[in-house]
């Protein structure tokens, strides 16, 4: 290189302007430097537009597909079973924040929704109005979805993200019915961006849940697995031969196995997408894992589609082209061989075994110039409007994925496996085990007759105790009751319930005062109270002012004297024993009037601190 390009080539790696860069015949050809917003456009182009083989998409739309199809025949397999149960025949839905909005729909439309769903997935499996059946599934799915809060299911939440990414991706144009009959064109390649989204999202998942399992209960006390395993233990008795059942009995009831898939589990979310995108043994290994490990859950949790659909979108990690080679692999296997002169060669021959796979690998071979990437270079026109669109897209669908999780951790005070804010949408699965018991009051006023010597005569006012179990259903029950916002929403329903009882019968009352009676333990910790009892819970707008309202998380070696700590348990309960029900056993036979009388006591004391009331608005 001579001395006067080494000097050029110098300057422009000091972002001059402009400079004097010679071709390599040094025939002083000058061209002007790229500025900054040029590499920018031009690295983004070359990272997102740049085309790769579609094969791997292509497969993961299929088998994706075939898995959200075998969902909705669920559904109709069992007569909506689960939506009766669940959703349609409540008093009352728990909506999910922000989303109050959505309507509530009826069983006669699901009975018309999930069938157009079923349609909708064989469409995106077949390819057969790809990009329609891709929208009719996101708003579907995502109506049921919204249905019902208590049903919320990380995986639920993954199907609807990677629906709305699907809505974008042009996975219909190859394999696909509508490419055969000419509805599309048929392209066997795809911008680099659509798998790489795809691969992002899902290596975000694992790392998220990676970090959630740092904590100490998980870590150190390998909570709740050390209590979760032994009772699952149950489930395959009698059911395997006597060998295979010791052995199994043996491992899930050691406690050294909840330390192991505690500390395995979390190296595996937090390392597998170093795996997936190191290549090569390493992309093997880590899809060997996931096989391993979602096959454990599934055998030990039985967590519904998730395991499936984890390792369906596994193979996006794979090569772009890998189902093409795998292919041409099996038919190289069954192609006779020949060796020439020049060394051994396979080569198909007739009748020489190809059969149904060679077929199908001649079928699906492309040329080696047809799945050569496209590649943008030194691109000098700006970016179109779509791309624009495009690159809008991977940065908002990656914001969301990134800070929805990060909010758990810096936005909201507290312990989030407690005051469960924060909780959703970040991938904090199967990390706290928690039972609960909620008793609701309602404050009401009792009006005085009034007389003559004293015509005004202040209302009297009385506790009137509501059971959850005549409104709510037994997942409701369940979840609700360890789950502050929900027990918020519950409160807000008796309050209006309340007013529009009164309203039908031409009454006028006041809006009720709503407090709770709300015992809980996470992690087999000791029993506390969740909720101050002393606050008015209809008073306060739904998702406001949590922090203020929910009693902090005590340490794990609380003294069973604390305020916090609720008197008198049933002597012949375990309070640490692996059920859900062991609070109410414990607390059901409290009552309010007197629990909401010791807080008093312990206000007056200066043991706590006065209860939160809203700020004037």
């Amino acid at each position: 290189m001579s001395t006067r390009r080494r000097h050029n080539n110098k300057k422009a790696a000091k972002g001059d302007a402009v400079g004097d860069e010679f071709d390599d015949g040094g025939r002083g050809v000058q061209v002007a430097k790229a500025r900054p917003e040029e590499h920018w456009r031009n690295w983004c182009v070359h990272m997102l537009f740049d085309e790769v083989p579609v094969h791997s998409t292509i497969f993961v739309r299929v088998l994706w597909g075939l898995v959200m199809w075998h969902d909705i025949y669920r559904f109709m397999a069992s007569d909506y079973a689960h939506i009766r149960h669940h959703i349609t025949n409540n008093q009352f839905n728990f909506p999910y924040y922000y989303f109050e909005w959505v309507p509530h729909v009826s069983l006669e439309w699901w009975r018309i929704i999930m069938p157009i769903l079923f349609l909708a997935g064989a469409g995106i499996t077949f390819g057969f109005f790809y990009r329609l059946s891709c929208i009719v599934f996101f708003f579907g799915f995502a109506l049921y979805y919204l249905q019902e809060a208590s049903l919320y299911l990380n995986h639920n939440y993954l199907i609807c993200c990677m629906l709305f990414i699907f809505l974008f991706i042009p996975a219909g144009n190859y394999f696909s019915v509508d490419a055969w009959l000419g509805r599309v064109e048929r392209k066997p390649t795809i911008p680099r961006w659509a798998p790489m989204l795809l691969r992002l999202v899902e290596s975000n998942v694992y790392v998220w849940a990676g970090i959630a399992k740092m904590n100490y209960d998980w870590m150190v006390l390998a909570e709740p697995l050390t209590h979760w395993l032994p009772k699952r233990h149950r489930l395959y008795q009698g059911k395997w031969p006597a060998p295979f059942a010791d052995i199994f009995d043996f491992l899930i009831t050691w406690q050294g196995t909840a330390y192991f898939m505690s500390w395995v589990g979390m190296a595996y979310d937090t390392f597998l997408p170093v795996l997936f995108f190191g290549g090569g043994i390493w992309r093997v290994m880590g899809f060997a894992m996931s096989v391993v490990f979602h096959g454990t859950n599934k055998l030990i949790f039985d967590i519904g589609v998730f395991p499936q659909f984890a390792l369906a979108l596994s193979f996006i990690f794979f090569e772009y082209d890998w189902p093409l080679r795998f292919l041409r692999l099996i038919k190289s296997f069954g192609a006779p061989t020949n060796a020439g002169a020049g060394g051994n060669r396979r080569r198909g021959g007739r009748g020489g075994g190809g059969g149904v796979l060679a077929s199908l690998a001649k079928a699906q071979a492309i040329s080696a110039t047809e799945i050569v990437p496209t590649k943008y270079r030194d691109r000098k026109t700006p970016l179109t409007l779509s791309e624009k669109g495009i690159v809008a897209l991977c940065v908002f669908v990656l914001a969301q994925q990134v800070l929805a999780p990060f909010r758990a951790y810096v936005v909201y005070p507290g312990d989030v496996t407690w005051n469960e804010l924060g909780h959703k949408y970040s991938w904090r699965m199967k990390l706290r085990d928690k039972a609960g018991f909620v008793q609701c009051a309602l404050h009401l006023p009792v009006p005085a007759n009034a007389t003559d010597e004293d015509p005004i005569t202040p209302p009297t006012y009385e506790w009137r105790r509501v059971n959850s179990a005549k409104i709510l259903n037994r997942k409701q029950n369940s979840q609700f009751a360890g789950r502050p916002l929900m027990i918020h929403q519950f409160a807000h329903y008796l309050a209006d319930k309340h007013v529009r009882r009164a309203r039908k019968k031409n009454e006028d009352t006041e809006r009720p005062a709503v407090h709770c009676l709300s015992i809980a333990a996470v992690n087999f910790r000791h029993p506390q109270f969740l909720i101050d009892p002393r606050v008015d819970l209809a008073s306060i707008p739904v998702g406001k002012y949590q922090e203020k309202w929910i009693v902090p998380l005590l340490p794990r070696d609380v003294n069973a004297s604390h305020p916090m700590v609720p008197r008198d348990p049933a002597p012949d309960v375990d309070l640490f024993a692996a059920s859900k029900a062991r609070i109410r056993q414990a607390y059901g036979h409290l009552k309010f009037d007197d629990v909401l009388a010791n807080f008093i006591d312990f206000e007056k004391e200066g043991i706590v601190a006065p209860p939160f009331k809203m700020p004037p608005q």
